[in-house]
Formats: C-alpha cells, sequence, structure tokens
C-alpha cells in the first residue's frame, strides 16, 4: 500500500508521498475553517520561509475562490500580505501568475505598493521578481516601478544614484507602455536615455555595462516612439541600439547575443513601415538565427522570444510574397506559444491570441479557410477573457481579432454571422476612437469599410450605404 501510495502521489520533499495537488477537498475544510477562525491565518506565519509562504498563499488562493467564501475569505488574504510585506509580498508575485483567482493577491500587492512606509529595498527586489509578461500584474507592475522611480528620485546625490535611477525608468516606461500609456512612457525613456549618454561620457572608454543600458533605453525609446506614430524618430533610434548591439555582441556574444536579437526584431518591425521590405527580412532573419541558437542551449529561457522573432518572420515573408513560408513561421510561434500557454497562462496567452490572429490571416492566404476560421475563433475566445481583466490594454485587440473573424466568416459565405462580428468590431472601436482619435479614427473607418461590404452582401442596402458614408467622413 505504502509503495502504491507513493507511486500515486510521488513526492518532491524528503516526504514519503506527497498530497494530491490541487487538493479540493483540503482547500475546501482550510477554507470553511479560516473563515470561521479568521486568526488564525496570524498564527500560521512564524518561522514560515520562503517555501511554506508560497505554499501557504497557493492553498489560501484556491480557497479564497469558492464562491460562499470569496467575499470574506478573499479580504482576509489580501489583508494579510499587505500586514506582512518582507515574508509575503515577494511570493505573492509568484503564485498570482499561476491561480485562477489572483484578485486577493493583487489587491494586497496593489496596497504594498501604495505604503509610503515600504522600503526602497522591498520595492528594488519586487521590481526584480516581476515576471517579464503578466496580465494580471500589469497595473501592479506599473504602479510599483513609478513608486521605485519616485524613491530614486528622492535619493539622488551624486552620480552614483543616477544608474539605478535610470534603470528603473526604464522599467517603468516598458511597463507603462503594455497599460498603453505611451506618453509616460515616451517621457521615462527620454529621461533614461539621456541619463545613460551622461554616464557613457564620463570615460573616454565607456563601461560595457553602461553602453549597454543606454542600447536598452534607446530600444525602449524606439519602442514608444512607434506607438505614437513618430516612425521615422523611432527608426532612427533603433538602427542606434542595433549598431551598439553589435559592437557589444562581438565582444561578448555570450551575454549580448540575445539583446541584439531583440533590437534586429525591432528593426525588422520599423523597417516593414517604411517600406523596406528586403532590408526588414533581412534583419529579422538574423535575429531568428541568433534565438535558435540561444534555444539550442537554453530553450526554456529563450522559447518565447523566438516565437516573437518568428511572429515577425512570418509578416515579413507576406511582403514579400513567400506566403508557404510565412505560414509555417506562423504556425511554428503557434506551437510554441501554446505550449507555453499550457505552464504559464498568464504570460503567454497574451501572446498565444495575437499568434493565433496571424495564423488565421496566413491560413487564409493559402485558401485554408475552416483552419483559418477556427484559429480566429481561439483568438477572439482568449481575447475576450483578456479583456474581462484588464480592458483598456485588450479591447483594442479584440476588435482586431473581430474584424479577422469576420472575414472568416465572409470567405465562408456566413454573412450574417460576419456582419455581427464586424459589426461588434465598430462598436469597440467607435468607443475608442473617442478617447484617443489620432489612433483609432483609421481603424474605425476600416471596419466600417469592412461592415458596408458585410451589410451589401445580405441586401441591406441603406445601412451599407450609411456606413460606407460615415467611413467616407473619417477618412
Amino acid at each position: 500500500m505504502r509503495a502504491w501510495i507513493r507511486a500515486l502521489y510521488p513526492p518532491d520533499d524528503a516526504r514519503v508521498w506527497d498530497s494530491l495537488q490541487p487538493d479540493r477537498l483540503a482547500e475546501r475544510f482550510l477554507g470553511q475553517h479560516l473563515d470561521r477562525h479568521p486568526r488564525l491565518l496570524e498564527s500560521l506565519l512564524p518561522g514560515s520561509g520562503p517555501t511554506q509562504a508560497t505554499r501557504l498563499l497557493t492553498v489560501l488562493t484556491r480557497a479564497a475562490a469558492q464562491p460562499d467564501l470569496r467575499d470574506r475569505l478573499g479580504p482576509d488574504l489580501s489583508a494579510l500580505c499587505a500586514a506582512h510585506p518582507g515574508l509575503l509580498a515577494a511570493p505573492a508575485l509568484e503564485v498570482a501568475t499561476r491561480t485562477e483567482n489572483p484578485g486577493p493577491l493583487v489587491e494586497a500587492l496593489r496596497r504594498v505598493t501604495d505604503d509610503p512606509a515600504v522600503s526602497g529595498a522591498l520595492l528594488e527586489n519586487l521590481a526584480d521578481r516581476l515576471p517579464q509578461h503578466s496580465h494580471h500584474l500589469a497595473d501592479v507592475a506599473a504602479q510599483l516601478l513609478l513608486r521605485l522611480v519616485q524613491h530614486h528620485r528622492n535619493h539622488i546625490d551624486g552620480p552614483v544614484q543616477l544608474a539605478p535611477y535610470a534603470r528603473a525608468l526604464d522599467r517603468a516606461s516598458q511597463r507603462l507602455a503594455v497599460l498603453r500609456r505611451y506618453e509616460e512612457g515616451l517621457d521615462a525613456s527620454r529621461e533614461a536615455v539621456a541619463i545613460w549618454r551622461k554616464l557613457c561620457a564620463r570615460r573616454s572608454s565607456p563601461l560595457i555595462e553602461d553602453r549597454a543600458h543606454l542600447a536598452e533605453s534607446i530600444n525602449g525609446l524606439s519602442l514608444r516612439l512607434a506607438a505614437l506614430g513618430r516612425q521615422e524618430e523611432s527608426l532612427t533610434a533603433i538602427m542606434e541600439a542595433v549598431e551598439i548591439r553589435g559592437e557589444l555582441a562581438s565582444e561578448r556574444p555570450d551575454r549580448y547575443r540575445d539583446d541584439l536579437a531583440k533590437s534586429l526584431n525591432n528593426l525588422s518591425v520599423r523597417l516593414g513601415r517604411d517600406g523596406r521590405a528586403t532590408e526588414a527580412l533581412s534583419a529579422v532573419r538574423e535575429a531568428v538565427a541568433i534565438r535558435r541558437d540561444l534555444v539550442a542551449a537554453q530553450p526554456e529561457q529563450y522559447w518565447f522570444a523566438l516565437s516573437t522573432n518568428l511572429t515577425v518572420l512570418s509578416t515579413r515573408l507576406v511582403a514579400v510574397g513567400r506566403y508557404e513560408e510565412a505560414l509555417a513561421a506562423s504556425e511554428e510561434a503557434v506551437e510554441t506559444r501554446r505550449r507555453l500557454a499550457d505552464s504559464v497562462p498568464d504570460a503567454a496567452l497574451p501572446a498565444l491570441a495575437f499568434s493565433l490572429n496571424n495564423l488565421a490571416v496566413r491560413l487564409g492566404k493559402v485558401d485554408r479557410r475552416e483552419e483559418a476560421l477556427a484559429a480566429i475563433t481561439e483568438a477572439v475566445a482568449i481575447r475576450r477573457r483578456l479583456t474581462v481583466v484588464q480592458p483598456t490594454v485588450y479591447e483594442p485587440h479584440l476588435a482586431t481579432s473581430l474584424s479577422n473573424l469576420s472575414s472568416r466568416l465572409f470567405a465562408l459565405d456566413r454573412h450574417e454571422e460576419a456582419e455581427t462580428a464586424v459589426r461588434e468590431a465598430v462598436t469597440i472601436r467607435r468607443r475608442l476612437a473617442a478617447d484617443r482619435p489620432g489612433m483609432f479614427i483609421p481603424l474605425l473607418a476600416k471596419a466600417l469599410r469592412k461592415q458596408a461590404d458585410h451589410l451589401a452582401e445580405l441586401g441591406r442596402r441603406e445601412e451599407a450605404e450609411m456606413a460606407a458614408a460615415e467611413a467616407a467622413a473619417l477618412e
């Protein structure tokens, strides 16, 4: 019997056997017990280390997800984490990315980053532990980095403090961009670039680390400029970043080749927008080659980055009319991101939806209509879920996928469904255009044109003419 149980529940420590995870009965029991005795939570903490704290939060978060306990146990869990940030804030970051009910932990982290009594050392520690991608933690991450920027700004009394301040600015810029707060992100990037240039100019031969930080900062500046439609400035910036990173990769390939691949990917996008299709394809091919080498040595660390390069490669191949190769690259990106979404959904689901949206377009180009519809239907479903969590971030993406869905349905002569999908896209883009006309009015006009075509196909001529007239007025 002992051997049988050990085989069913293999241990991860020195225990004879482990427990079933997740253990729904134990979570239910614990949740009900804590609901009756809320002070018990505090008694569980003394003597706990990081591993025990992570396990405790995992079980408590699952217990707090139960419908009849959520309203009471969730706030207790948030209060517990906020009261013990030194012990529980870092584990809360980890558990929040691995649970279906991160709300109490996200709320706790929000309180921690808002607390003026929290030390700069803890803020720095939490910033270092932030996952690179997380839609659940997007708001908290930006809030945390802005708080860290302010902390460093308040403690600058000489050149020594400039580097950590600039690093905080760079990280804050990236997190603000995730939330589409591009103007704030651009301001942070500009200030960071200016600091790194100043630090590099201190010596006749700048430190390799300072040059690397300058290149990273310029890369971020390029992305912020591009997001605001300033393509020429963005291209100039990324060309400088590639030049610096090319030099660094030659000097220290073990350390800086990945950074070079990142900037080559960005350069490819910028060149593509500038109509320089052949140069854009060459840049992303170099990035893919670098990342394949890195994946061969450290797959877990570089799979996601490679999938990003493959997505851009697919787009660049389409631009030069190589549709079958573009489809192969897109399929590989989806396969990689699907595997990652199974293990780290919080980080990989947005990227998977993006790749599925692209795959649907690629499949449509080679007339694989049913497969294209399946891909875009999955993308829409994922983006609906993401929009519930972060509507500001994901509604524009949902509208894009809905527009794509309408095209795939139209290709299969499912005109009523196609019109329904594009109508929802129009509704979303109309709302977005009211807040950000420069960015979303052209997209609204495009969706209205598509809606007019679908309405005309259905014989609804008057509505089609109204949609076309509105599109014309916006163009």
